[in-house]
């Protein structure tokens, strides 16, 4: 009923923790082939993915070399390695095509994740028959709501994010209740595949940030629609492969 990617890049201190709380709640899901697991590796030059595979090995993985013949397995959880960094839109849009379900759940792996409503968020796809992208709730590890939800920039409205400004102007926020929004942070983010495929997925140009605002963009003026919700419930550590800096370049 769901699948859920993880790109992995140097996630070597974070890929554990994040396992274990998947693993915890939804284990039995993804053992009995409710959840489908996808982790893409994006040439990590740690061990992250030599973690992963030993903390999987207890089930039935199916390991794959990116770019081959796509394989049949019937496994639920599979472990793909690409070659060469390609970025976080064109890593996602790789797994993508590994995706056999009707939604899938794009989780970062600086995360732990404490909670996952598929009822409600199928319940939302299907009361939503326009609607691409549904946001989960995020927070620090101190129990702090993210900022994870944002309106579309402007050059006017770059320039104060680039000062850092997004809060003060409400750029950039958090929500408790369901509404519709203009984008949202893949941090946490469900699709519904049929649309992501017609929208052919990110926009490969953008190798890290801006993929996710972009997509919504794009989205909005096709008549989709993207809501949050707190179907699902994640403490995010942020910035986990980058710095402020890296992001403020990349999105500029």
């Amino acid at each position: 009923s769901l699948s859920i990617i993880i790109l992995t890049y140097n996630s070597t201190r974070y890929i554990t923790p994040f396992l274990d709380s998947l693993f915890d709640l939804y284990g039995e899901k993804i053992a009995s082939k409710e959840f489908e697991l996808i982790i893409f590796d994006n040439n990590s030059t740690d061990d992250s993915i030599k973690l992963a595979k030993n903390y999987l090995k207890k089930f039935s993985t199916q390991e794959l070399a990116d770019g081959k013949e796509m394989e049949k397995s019937s496994s639920s959880i599979k472990i793909i390695s690409s070659t060469e960094n390609l970025g976080y839109a064109k890593g996602i849009n790789h797994a993508f095509a590994y995706v056999s379900s009707k939604y899938f759940l794009v989780l970062n792996p600086d995360a732990q994740v404490l909670k996952i409503d598929i009822e409600n968020l199928e319940r939302l796809f299907e009361e939503g028959k326009s609607t691409l992208a549904i946001g989960g709730r995020l927070e620090s590890y101190e129990g702090v709501p993210e900022k994870s939800i944002g309106k579309f920039y402007s050059p006017l409205t770059f320039l104060i994010f680039s000062l850092g400004f997004e809060e003060m102007f409400h750029l950039l926020y958090s929500l408790n209740t369901t509404s519709e929004v203009d984008f949202l942070s893949g941090g946490a983010i469900a699709f519904r595949s049929e649309y992501f495929k017609k929208m052919n997925g990110y926009d490969e140009k953008y190798f890290m940030y801006v993929e996710d605002m972009d997509l919504c963009y794009r989205a909005n003026k096709l008549g989709y629609d993207t809501h949050f919700l707190s179907f699902a419930s994640i403490k995010h550590a942020g910035q986990g492969s980058s710095s402020r800096e890296f992001a403020v370049t990349n999105i500029y």
